[in-house]
């Protein structure tokens, strides 16, 4: 047999053979990106339905997204910071409205004309008040007589102190405003507390406003004193009626003076806890939701973006690690969403960790849509154990097996030479 022929007959098996040993890691692979899409396939399925049942939990409630309008009380006085009295005579801290006599009967009423919150079943028994203001030896001292048919006290597990009844003062100085709040835990001693611009910030003691809390038949009385130095230009005092502990709502605000930024800012904070509270019930883990309004502005936002692994060599104490992944979805799928349309976006941060995947789901209020959810998730990629070795050991073991190969080819060759 001809030194050809034998090459030939030589090559064949060795051509089996290498193909038979690269399609193992090629058959891994291709186990593994089967995987990867599936369970991409699957998260993106669930996320969808997550999106889906967010929007559908908010549909029809346009009053959190919207401001109601409201028309005025009738009648509505313009509301004047009302008369401060010179005190002739000392004022103990007690509730008791004997010690502003004289000068007791120029207290003035304040009730519906008086609203700057208010819901449709406001009655004057329901909140009103009795008011005298007086200053004496460097300080303000303020008289409170409230009518109130339910009296609602702070909840000793909360930091808020505007899911009871309470006294806002606004205190305008220098050209800023510096708001405080006077709420109790129950009828006794009271401070202030001072409210920061930043809603996010916890507020603080304010011991220069301080006084007392007595409950009467009809409401409470509440009798402050504010240092001098705390006072400014304009001090506006305005008692605000929360009638369930549960879930906090201000039902109406009545004030001696305007204060229509105070009111609003409170509200869109109140309606954002609420759509908060709505999302913490839906317990969708690993996942940031993000409300936005027609405007394309964020209401609210809650959770995280997640990145899971199980990277071999980490000593198999991989799990999951919060990353910053930034929102990259482009403008027109937002503009899409608001049409009406559903839409699933994948994006990655320019220097972020891994792929994140979108869910933008329209919110309707009827037939018109007025917000948007967007639920987002980075990417799981759980390969199994098997395939992740093949993949972490595919470059070594493809040079490995062409050395093999064109080893034995030589071999083999020179063999067939000799003979």
């Amino acid at each position: 047999m001809s030194l050809t022929s034998r090459y030939k007959i030589l090559l064949l098996p060795v051509a089996i053979l290498c193909i038979a040993l690269l399609g193992i890691p090629l058959l891994s692979l291709r186990q593994d990106y089967d995987l990867e899409n599936m369970i991409r396939t699957n998260q993106e399925e669930a996320l969808v339905l997550s999106a889906q049942s967010v929007s559908s939990v908010l549909k029809d409630k346009a009053e959190l997204f919207y401001p109601e309008v409201e028309e005025a009380p009738p009648a509505q006085e313009e509301l004047a910071t009302p008369k401060i009295i010179q005190l002739t005579t000392p004022i103990r801290l007690n509730g008791d409205l004997r010690d502003w006599q004289p000068g007791a009967e120029s207290s003035k009423i304040f009730a519906e004309d008086h609203l700057l919150v208010w819901n449709p079943d406001y009655r004057p028994e329901s909140l009103s008040f009795r008011h005298l203001a007086g200053s004496q030896s460097g300080y303000l001292y303020a008289f409170f007589d409230v009518y109130d048919d339910k009296v609602v006290y702070r909840n000793r597990n909360s930091l808020r102190l505007d899911r009871a009844d309470h006294l806002k003062i606004i205190i305008d100085k220098d050209d800023e405003q510096q708001n405080y709040v006077v709420s109790t835990f129950e009828p006794g001693w009271v401070i202030g507390f001072h409210i920061p611009e930043d809603p996010q910030k916890i507020a603080a003691h304010e011991r220069r406003i301080h006084g007392y809390w007595r409950r009467t038949e009809r409401g409470y009385r509440m009798e402050i004193r504010i240092q001098s130095e705390l006072l400014g230009d304009r001090i506006v005092f305005a008692v605000a009626d929360v009638d369930d502990q549960q879930t906090g709502d201000t039902e109406n605000i009545i004030g001696t003076g305007r204060i229509e930024e105070e009111i609003e800012e409170e509200k869109a904070i109140a309606q954002e806890d609420v759509i908060k509270d709505i999302l913490k019930a839906q317990q969708l883990p690993l996942t940031r939701v993000s409300i936005l309004d027609k405007e394309k502005q964020v209401v609210a936002e809650l959770g995280e973006l997640h990145w899971e692994s199980n990277d071999i060599g980490t000593g198999g104490n991989g799990g999951s690690q919060p990353v910053s992944l930034p929102k990259e979805i482009p403008p027109d799928k937002f503009t899409e969403v608001f049409e009406g349309q559903n839409r699933l976006v994948r994006y990655y941060e320019d220097d972020g960790p891994g792929e994140v995947i979108a869910a933008l789901q329209p919110i309707y209020d009827g037939e018109e849509v007025i917000a948007a959810t967007v639920t987002e998730q980075a990417i799981r990629l759980l390969p199994s154990s098997s395939t992740q070795f093949f993949r972490d050991i595919m470059i070594p073991l493809i040079l490995a097996f062409t050395l093999s190969v064109l080893g034995l080819f030589f071999y083999s060759r020179r063999i067939s030479s000799i003979s």
